[in-house]
């Protein structure tokens, strides 16, 4: 899981997957974006198991962005995640699910947010 996509927006913007080296760029993005404290498992899991579509976009190789996504048969997505789709999906269906979508500041409205259209990349 080391490929690497120049991002065609920005070529110098590329986007890779996580991995175990970016936990502490991811931990102090977190801090920064999100009211939430992850605990350290969650940073573990999302940077080496590959149940999660976890992309980071990077520029000169500092993360400026990520995106970390799973995909969940809908029978075991919550109700209210559930109420958003279509009512003519069956429960047998899959969805991607964002567990967590962010862009550092000075590079939000450049486009970057536009890597969760590549969550299904692997």
């Amino acid at each position: 899981m080391s490929q690497v996509l120049t991002f065609c927006v920005q070529p110098q913007v590329q986007l890779r997957f996580l991995c175990p080296d970016d936990i502490e760029q991811v931990k102090k993005l977190c801090t920064e974006w999100f009211p939430i404290d992850y605990p350290d498992a969650w940073y573990q899991e999302i940077t080496s198991n590959s149940k999660f579509y976890s992309l980071a976009a990077t520029y000169h190789s500092r993360i400026i962005g990520f995106i970390v996504s799973e995909i969940k048969l809908i029978s075991n997505m919550n109700k209210e995640d559930c109420d958003i789709l279509a009512s003519f999906y069956p429960d047998t269906a899959q969805a991607a699910y964002i567990l967590s979508l962010g862009v550092v500041e000075d590079y939000r409205k450049h486009g970057i947010g536009i890597l969760r259209k590549y969550a299904d990349l692997s």
